[in-house]
């Protein structure tokens, strides 16, 4: 089901799923790219059958003929319990999260947010920087392009990290370790 984006809407069901890893996923619902992209989530969603996974989907007017029904015809293809959708026709979330990841565009779209549990949405102002990110965007860093198996490695490590048997150790110690062998 498609609701009307109301950022208070988001942040409360952002915050109210802390316990869960989060993936928001800002996208046009005609742009050819971005539901390759959407398809990506989707399909993450099928592999990773947990209730310690929840989504957001943020359908955004970027080209001419993306509206409200486009949005819908889209949205009618997901029918996991753990996936909101929203329609965002005044880009209010594109810009709220281009912001926040410094895009050269204002408005972010096509791109692929993975958030780790007990990160909290602080205020309307400013949304949460993300754990891992991933986009489709021409002008963006390209190590960071959107990676099917990267994306779904790193969704599943952050769902490793909730397990009983690791919990000794903080997801951000998880994450800090994880990151300073990267880059050894």
């Amino acid at each position: 089901m498609l609701s009307k984006y109301k950022l208070e809407d988001l942040i409360d069901q952002f915050n109210s799923s802390q316990d869960s890893i989060r993936i928001i996923t800002i996208v046009s619902p005609t742009c050819p790219e971005c539901l390759q992209g959407f398809e990506v989530v989707r399909k993450l969603f099928q592999r990773f059958d947990t209730k310690k996974l929840r989504g957001f989907i943020i359908w955004i007017p970027m080209l001419e003929k993306d509206d409200e029904q486009a949005a819908k015809t889209e949205s009618a293809t997901v029918e996991d319990q753990r996936i909101s959708q929203l329609w965002d026709q005044d880009r209010g979330a594109g810009r709220l999260f281009g912001s926040m990841l410094r895009l050269q565009n204002d408005v972010a779209w096509d791109v692929y947010l993975l958030y780790s549990p007990r990160i909290k949405w602080e205020n309307e102002e400013e949304a949460p920087e993300p754990s891992f990110w991933m986009h489709q965007l021409d002008s963006g860093d390209p190590s960071l392009r959107l990676d099917s198996a990267r994306f779904g490695d790193e969704t599943k490590f952050l769902l490793d990290a909730e397990d009983p048997d690791l919990s000794d150790l903080g997801v951000e110690e998880m994450l800090l370790d994880k990151k300073k062998k990267i880059r050894q």
